[in-house]
């Protein structure tokens, strides 16, 4: 959860960073997209895993759910940055 938040974090800044220089809008337009997909899917994946370790921590019911949401979002970031053929 710690990983999956810090980067969060820090894509979430470098995209504010981005929005912010205007002056520097053209040379990184074709980066802006794949981090704002990035930022998405790692945001879901630390909120799955937020979830997975308070169900965990509080021994819910639903643990076993949020376990495979957050096994299936670690699945889908590995696909997205998986290098292709």
């Amino acid at each position: 959860m710690g990983s999956l938040v810090s980067t969060t974090v820090a894509l979430c800044l470098t995209l504010v960073v981005f929005l912010l220089l205007p002056e520097f809008r053209e040379r990184a337009a074709h980066e802006q997209m794949p981090l704002i997909k990035a930022f998405a899917l790692v945001l879901v994946a630390a909120v799955a895993s937020a979830y997975s370790f308070y169900g965990e921590l509080r021994t819910r019911k639903w643990r076993g759910w949020a376990h495979a949401a957050l096994l299936v979002m670690i699945v889908a970031i590995v696909a997205a940055y998986w290098p292709a053929e």
